[in-house]
């Protein structure tokens, strides 16, 4: 398979030509390319544990991968590299590849979501019925989580996970969906 058989969803990476891998697939090619100890994190981990995202992000065709402080972030085209401190007990494997756990990539994703819609991603991932981790893997891993961009938003939203109610996690599901911008307990309050 030469040129116009193959495609390249990033550089070093070939994939047949005409189809349209999913975003699993995308991770697992581009870790041939990564070094043994890059993670996919952020948006695209979100992404990959089902987690509810405004739709904006839903579309995003840029994979997230971050590699342990100080190695440089990786580069290239179709990536998004972070260089960041990770504890080991914040990864875990999928497949081919490492990805953070759904309590770490909470914590990364205050970063990019407002708090209602970081708190509904909480109660989604701690749903009792079935729960991506426990509240208490969250607490640990925000108290691991270096401070940076939307550290204060994360230590705001930790204690307002509660994901207790299949209808709560509905309602907050199509919230996030619908771009609300208000948290049911405290627009409770005003």
């Amino acid at each position: 398979m030469r040129g116009r058989d193959l495609d390249h969803p990033f550089r070093g990476v070939n994939v047949p030509a005409g189809t349209d891998p999913d975003l699993e697939a995308l991770c697992s090619a581009l870790q041939t390319r990564l070094p043994d100890d890059a993670y996919v994190c952020g948006v695209t981990a979100a992404l990959l544990h089902g987690l509810p995202l405004p739709r904006g992000l839903h579309s995003e065709r840029t994979v997230h991968v971050a590699v342990p402080a100080p190695r440089p972030a990786p580069t290239g085209r179709g990536i998004r590299g972070h260089s960041v401190r990770v504890d080991p007990r914040d990864l875990q494997r999928r497949g081919t590849f490492w990805i953070g756990t759904a309590a770490r990539t909470f914590c990364e994703l205050s970063a990019v979501l407002e708090l209602p819609r970081l708190v509904a991603v909480g109660d989604y991932i701690v749903y009792r019925h079935s729960p991506l981790a426990s509240v208490a893997a969250i607490t640990d891993a925000a108290a691991r989580y270096p401070r940076g961009a939307g550290a204060a938003r994360l230590r705001a939203a930790v204690p307002l996970i509660n994901g207790g109610s299949e209808s709560g996690r509905a309602r907050w599901s199509s919230s996030i969906r619908a771009g609300s911008t208000s948290h049911p307990s405290t627009s409770a309050r005003t």
